[in-house]
């Protein structure tokens, strides 16, 4: 049942998250329960703040993991790490990732379609490990499916529009 949720200040937020995972305190292991709920926005910035905040009422011990962000040939280290991690352009996945064992993620990637890891398939995590996630497939025809989901490593091509000048 879809509810009409208006913006009145940032409780609505709250009141946003707390319609959408109104029993995530007793259902939080449940498949089901958490396959069936999703926030979705237009920004990197909204995401953060929303996952955040939907991640914390989950049982369980935190998780973060952060980008490796670096550039090659930077003799003089003009770009220093604490300001590219602030960088946050469309399409690139965040510096910042908190999650907890149960925490649904949503892939943003097509990764491997002969797998069913595409755009839009939806995850749940069951184990986490310094380089990769465990989680498991639950949206698609490779539902139950388990696997890991490794650090990706990102670079710009030399024609890339996305561009750091001095």
């Amino acid at each position: 049942m879809s509810r009409l949720i208006p913006w009145e200040d940032e409780n609505s937020l709250t009141s946003l998250i707390n319609n959408v995972f109104s029993d995530l305190q007793q259902l939080a292991h449940d498949r089901d329960y958490i396959v069936q709920r999703a926030l979705i926005s237009q920004t990197n910035h909204f995401v953060d703040e929303v996952n955040d905040r939907v991640v914390q009422p989950f049982p369980g011990e935190e998780i973060t993991y952060y980008s490796y962000d670096s550039i090659e040939n930077n003799i003089n280290g003009l770009y220093q790490s604490h300001f590219l991690n602030s960088i946050s352009p469309c399409g690139l996945p965040l510096h910042k990732l908190t999650l907890k064992l149960g925490s649904p993620i949503i892939l943003i990637r097509n990764l491997s379609p002969k797998t069913g890891l595409c755009n839009g398939t939806r995850l749940l995590c069951i184990g986490f490990y310094e380089n990769f996630i465990h989680v498991e497939i639950v949206n698609v025809s490779s539902s139950g499916s388990k696997i890991f989901l490794p650090r990706i490593p990102l670079t710009s091509s030399e024609d890339s529009r996305f561009r750091l000048f001095l």
